[in-house]
């Protein structure tokens, strides 16, 4: 029985499961703001561009980066499972071993009651300490046992919110429900089978971004630029031109609303336009003579 553990022994094991578990737990956490921060998803975007069209580059981006995402979070929830299945087995796997020393301290301290003198009185306020540790200590470990699950399912839950709730956010995550309109805006594009157009642009033109929550971190990206075609009875429409295109409008022929279609046809600068469907992202702007 001496490889047996003692009181003390029992009470900075559990204080040292329960400051690896909370590392473990708070680590999630840390991993969130890595996860969805703007330097890491550029990081991710960045190494999966090739010599393809800008458009071609920033869909294939947010794609690749969401699924990076995916995957620091997949290892995150990965730790949180695993803690709490240590934290319920080993709670299982000790409750024997502190039972059986528990029941020992009582015996021996049942058996010194009928006793008397310095020696057993000692002995008696010795085991009387133990025992009341000891309590704290079970006290700790049901405490533990829930601290350390409480605090893995509410990374999860976080995990879960990021992923999957379609809300408007600063952090440019994809939700799953627009992975497929992603992804068709860039089968259009690979296919080349965008929509053209005749227009004339706007001179003022703004900041914009893809639509959805992964796009409000990166409004730096991309241009809004609002476009009118020159056939009668046309409407404004806003496209998006990824800055990597390095397109103004003309400054030297403006449009002007002002003015009438046949003075625009003459006087301002003409652009032929490609464009994807949905989300109206150009892939190609040529001036025309």
């Amino acid at each position: 029985m001496g490889g047996d553990p003692t009181v003390g022994q029992l009470g900075w094991r559990l204080v040292r499961q329960m400051l690896s578990g909370i590392g473990w737990g708070l680590l999630g956490f840390f991993l969130v703001p890595l996860a969805i921060s703007p330097p890491f998803v550029d990081w991710l975007r960045s190494s999966a561009m090739g010599e393809v069209s800008p458009a071609h580059d920033l869909l294939t981006g947010y794609l690749r980066s969401y699924w990076g995402v995916v995957l620091i979070l997949a290892i995150g929830a990965a730790i949180q499972v695993r803690l709490i299945a240590v934290t319920v087995l080993r709670f299982f796997r000790d409750r024997p071993e502190e039972k059986a020393l528990e029941g020992r301290l009582e015996d021996e301290f049942i058996s010194l009651t009928c006793l008397s003198g310095f020696g057993p009185d000692r002995r008696r306020k010795e085991l009387k300490e133990q025992l009341d540790q000891f309590s704290a200590i079970a006290v700790g470990r049901f405490m533990d046992l829930l601290i350390q699950i409480a605090l893995a399912i509410m990374v999860l839950v976080w995990y879960g919110t990021i992923l999957f709730m379609d809300a408007p956010a600063p952090a440019p995550i994809a939700p799953l429900v627009h992975i497929p309109q992603l992804q068709a805006e860039l089968e259009q594009v690979e296919r080349g089978q965008l929509e053209t157009a005749e227009v004339w642009i706007h001179p003022n033109v703004e900041s914009g971004r893809l639509p959805g929550m992964w796009g409000s971190g990166y409004r730096s990206l991309t241009l809004r630029c609002h476009i009118i075609s020159t056939e009668p009875g046309s409407h404004w429409i806003d496209i998006l031109v990824p800055r990597a295109m390095e397109f103004s409008p003309s400054g030297e022929r403006p449009f002007r609303e002002s003015q009438s279609i046949p003075w625009n046809l003459e006087h301002a600068q003409r652009y032929r336009v490609s464009y994807t469907s949905n989300f109206h992202l150009a892939a190609e702007i040529t001036p025309i003579p």
